[in-house]
């Protein structure tokens, strides 16, 4: 069963997420800290694709730039696919994360107004 927040459309979306960071100072600091965590994750899924590339051609003798200190390509390729997942896994709990907070104010405010 779909929540409150997710019945709106795209714009009504991003008017009731600015709503609720603008609501209290406390709601502010958790959006702009669960931002902060979505671009992290992000940076850290470009970091891993970007190594997994440079790791590829180095396996193949293509490139070598000299970032990758590990002798053996599989440790290599052991940690990019953990940093990949974990970053994929972090956006993705981030943004339920704010879904969910959002949910919790648009059903509390929708019981004040009753």
């Amino acid at each position: 069963m779909k929540n409150k927040y997710e019945r709106l459309s795209k714009l009504e979306k991003k008017e009731s997420i600015k709503e609720y960071a603008n609501s209290s100072d406390t709601n502010a600091a958790i959006t702009s800290r669960i931002k902060r965590l979505k671009t992290v994750g992000i940076i850290g899924i470009i970091y891993s694709l970007v190594m997994f590339a440079l790791d590829f051609l180095k396996e193949f003798g293509i490139f070598d730039i000299g970032l990758n200190k590990f002798d053996n390509l599989l440790v290599s390729y052991i940690l990019d696919a953990c940093l990949l997942i974990f970053c994929v896994v972090f956006v993705i709990k981030a943004n339920s994360l704010l879904k969910e907070q959002v949910n919790i104010y648009l059903i509390e405010k929708k019981n004040e107004k009753k």
